[in-house]
């Protein structure tokens, strides 16, 4: 390959592949991403140049049913480009047109989903009680709101235990049970979520995930540049069981006779942690402004007037109560 000029398909595929953009003070960024900085590192070693081009479909692509093969894909099948980068998974349908060379990554597929909302704090003042006591009765005492407005009354005293975890449930917001797991999306298609998996366009699916209840399956790494396309990460549930890792590898024309050095210098630079650290760079590099966001959002809450709407409303029923007739109060329960 000495001296040779190498034709590289690549798309803007963050971290993978990271095009050049012009910059404000007239300059300019050149093309770079973990696969861009894979070839490079070839290109030194091997002493071959390449460049670059793009389909002009801008997919990935794959094998149609009536023959035709699109996107990066059809140009490595057709030998109208040498290699494809992009983060390309390996699957049995584009192996039939094409090879890969050794797989430099494994990405498994995460349940997403949107943030778990907040919960109303309109009753919070209540929420250190337990349900009993909450629909107690004790006859002796009189109707259970004139006992739970003495007890909120009691127990609001400074250095009570009730006041201390009031305190805690009030600053620190509840929300509702996030979308975790496999064993959680049975429950979450009961309520309505559809369960999504990439076909063409991931912006387009984790934009579902904003805008209706829709439940996504994919591999994390593209997930997190996805989702800092559309606004940051803040505003996703990111799973914490992921299941069926899927490689992604360079695909190279069928027969190609380099298939089998590339391989091999793409194991030396897994194996060396070579890929590991470009990968780390790049998602920092792409998503560190969305991290300050978040810690920032993560502060606990000040206390506001709808925290004691609880205590109010129990005020206020328990007053209406007091001035009912005897035999009405008693019969409350």
């Amino acid at each position: 390959m000495e001296g040779r000029e190498m034709i590289v398909t690549a798309l803007d595929s963050p971290p993978f592949v990271i095009m050049g953009r012009e910059l404000p003070d007239g300059g300019a960024e050149g093309n770079t991403g973990t696969d861009y900085l894979f070839v490079e590192a070839m290109a030194r070693t091997l002493n071959f140049t390449f460049r670059t081009i793009q389909p002009e479909d801008c997919n990935y692509g794959y094998p149609q049913p009536d023959g035709n093969v699109t996107g990066m894909i059809g140009l490595v099948a057709r030998r109208e480009a040498n290699v494809a980068l992009g983060g390309i998974a390996v699957n049995d349908k584009r192996d039939t047109v094409i090879d890969y060379v050794y797989p430099y990554m494994d990405a498994p597929l995460c349940v997403y989903s949107r943030s778990p909302k907040q919960k109303s704090q309109a009753l919070a003042v209540l929420s250190p009680f337990t349900r009993e006591v909450k629909v107690s009765n004790d006859r002796a005492s009189g109707p259970w709101l004139k006992v739970l407005w003495d007890a909120v009354e009691s127990f609001m005293d400074r250095g009570s235990v009730y006041s201390g975890t009031l305190t805690a449930v009030l600053a620190i917001p509840a929300y509702e049970k996030p979308i975790d797991s496999l064993d959680d999306l049975p429950k979450a298609v009961a309520d309505g979520f559809t369960i999504g998996v990439v076909r063409d366009s991931t912006n387009e699916y984790v934009f579902k995930i904003l805008t209706e209840k829709f439940v996504f399956l994919i591999d994390d790494i593209e997930f997190i540049i996805a989702a800092e396309r559309l606004g940051g990460r803040r505003k996703f549930n990111y799973g914490h069981e992921c299941f069926y890792p899927q490689g992604a590898a360079f695909p190279v024309p069928s027969g190609a006779p380099y298939r089998e050095i590339f391989s091999k210098l793409t194991l030396r630079l897994v194996a060396g942690g070579f890929y590991k650290k470009w990968e780390a760079d790049a998602i920092w590099n792409y998503t560190r402004g969305s991290e300050v966001e978040a810690a920032e959002e993560s502060e606990t809450n000040a206390l506001t007037l709808t925290h004691l709407q609880g205590k109010t409303w129990v005020m206020r029923v328990n007053e209406k109560r007091e001035g009912e007739p005897a035999d009405v109060v008693k019969d409350v329960g």
